[in-house]
């Protein structure tokens, strides 16, 4: 039997429920997201909406704003209508792109950011933009998990806590 994600938070009430969507419709998330042919954006939008109903908890949703891919007011449009159309108990975290070495993505500017913001807050949909910080040392949220994978753990055997130990893999 397969059991939604939502109903194992409402044993675990005391967590939010943040969802990856990234994009404001299947065509584009499947050109963002790996998994979401795997589980399409109605299937998460059925179980967001589940959850809220169960639990009275809004779900959070992550948008990561890639500069030209999914930054416009435009997309914003479309988001808000789709989170309209699904019901209410929502927020948008957008949080704008951190630049990665050998990545085709660009972090978009601040006035796209703000415009989609923007955007979304008039069609009364409640959104924060996530401050970035370390984005200077490349040591922002995905800056260091990047750099930790293009150098793997190092074995070896005269100390027990090699220098990549200590990087942060995740925000």
């Amino acid at each position: 039997m397969f059991l939604p994600v939502w109903r194992m938070y409402t044993y675990f009430s005391y967590f939010p429920l943040c969802t990856s969507l990234h994009a404001p419709n299947q065509k584009l998330r499947e050109s963002i997201v790996p998994s979401a042919k795997s589980y399409p954006l109605e299937a998460i939008m059925k179980d967001c909406r589940d959850y809220f109903v169960e639990t009275s908890r809004r779900v959070s949703f992550e948008y990561a704003l890639l500069a030209g891919v999914n930054d416009s007011v435009e997309h914003a449009v479309e988001l808000a209508e789709l989170l309209h159309e699904w019901g209410r108990g929502h927020h948008v975290n957008l949080i704008p792109f951190n630049p990665i070495d050998g990545s085709d993505y660009k972090r978009p500017y601040r006035k796209a950011v703000q415009a989609f913001s923007a955007a979304l807050e008039s069609r009364k949909i409640t959104a924060s933009v996530r401050q970035t910080r370390g984005l200077d040392a490349s040591a922002a949220c995905g800056q260091l998990r990047n750099e930790f994978q293009k150098s793997p753990l190092l074995s070896d055997s005269k100390s027990s806590e090699s220098e990549t130990d200590n990087i942060a893999v995740a925000c």
